[in-house]
């Protein structure tokens, strides 16, 4: 029987956890797009839920760049995959998404983080 450390493991953004952008990129390579029959049903409303948000359009390349610009601000993983999935607009959002935004950072520092969703993750960049 094989090492169980061995196996390659997928390379998820954080352990443990994917994000919307990886659940669709593990669907498109189990046929999604050409053929939804191939999928369970659990899969196929997963698939349908994603495709009908517009917080699943970035790209990887995108999700990366955001995720190295947003690294000064140390937020959790967790927090990070919030914004990365949710993809925030308004400060109330932002504040719903990060732990005591308001005590841990400034208006300018909201309002930057606001604007980083906005140039790495916002439809027009990914074309939607």
């Amino acid at each position: 029987m094989a090492d169980p450390k061995s196996r390659r493991r997928p390379d998820p953004m954080y352990e443990g956890q994917l994000s919307n952008l990886e659940v669709m990129d593990m669907l498109k390579k189990r046929g999604a797009k050409e053929r939804e029959n191939s999928l369970t049903e659990v899969e196929r409303q997963v698939w349908e839920y994603l495709n009908g948000t517009r917080r699943c359009t970035a790209t990887r390349q995108a999700a990366a760049e955001f995720l190295q610009a947003i690294d000064k601000f140390k937020l959790s993983k967790y927090e990070q995959l919030q914004l990365l999935n949710q993809r925030p607009l308004q400060h109330v959002e932002l504040y719903l998404l990060v732990d005591n935004c308001d005590d841990r950072f400034s208006e300018e520092e909201c309002e930057e983080l606001l604007g980083l969703v906005n140039q790495f993750l916002s439809e027009k960049r990914d074309g939607g």
